[in-house]
């Protein structure tokens, strides 16, 4: 594959990795709640969910939900369900956070919930088939195709990694010196995400 091909999928992912969602205000709030490290574990998480869409829409599996599309609605309506979980666990957190240290705690938490909102999201797919439909082709190894799906995962780690950097800083953090109050917040914030999804799904 050409330089500026590299250059067009490299662009495309990351303008596809910084768009808001869910993913984003999770990392934000776990970055906030319990340290940069948390927020960057969720986005490697997040990051190795991207890697297995975009592997295997390169291998193909996208036709799936061109031939049953009721495959996205059942997938969605998981990740609805997900949200609507993530969000209850928020909204009762009562724990009071130490704004000066990472909460090691949460790493393996922080790393299911980062995996799964990337896992759930057929949009991913879909984002992926209309983009990776430009450059494969049958000229392609099984290497480049790795390499193509490695560089979508990549640059989703790195965005969040740098997002964690900068709102799990401690000049940040002791800005939000009530956590409750931000926890239900992103509660709130991440409920009405899961209803217009619902509604994108019912209409």
């Amino acid at each position: 594959m050409s330089t500026f091909l590299w250059i067009q999928l490299i662009v495309t992912c990351f303008l596809g990795a910084v768009s808001p969602g869910p993913s984003l205000l999770l990392i934000v709030k776990n970055s906030i709640s319990y340290g940069k490290t948390n927020g960057i574990i969720t986005g490697i998480a997040h990051g190795l969910g991207i890697f297995i869409y975009a592997l295997l829409t390169i291998l193909g599996i996208a036709f799936l939900y061109t031939k049953y599309p009721i495959l996205i609605k059942i997938i969605s309506f998981s990740l609805v369900l997900y949200l609507i979980y993530i969000s209850y666990k928020i909204f009762i957190t009562e724990e009071e956070i130490d704004l000066e240290r990472d909460n090691k705690q949460k790493y393996n938490q922080n790393f299911t919930d980062g995996f799964m909102i990337a896992f759930l999201n057929p949009k991913i797919t879909i984002f992926f088939g209309a983009l990776f439909s430009q450059f494969v082709n049958d000229e392609l190894t099984n290497l480049e195709k790795f390499q193509m799906a490695f560089a979508a995962s990549f640059i989703d780690m790195i965005w969040y990694t740098f997002v964690s950097l900068i709102v799990g800083n401690s000049l940040i953090r002791k800005n939000f010196n009530n956590t409750k109050v931000f926890n239900k917040i992103s509660s709130i914030i991440l409920i009405f995400i899961s209803i217009y999804i619902l509604v994108k799904i019912f209409t």
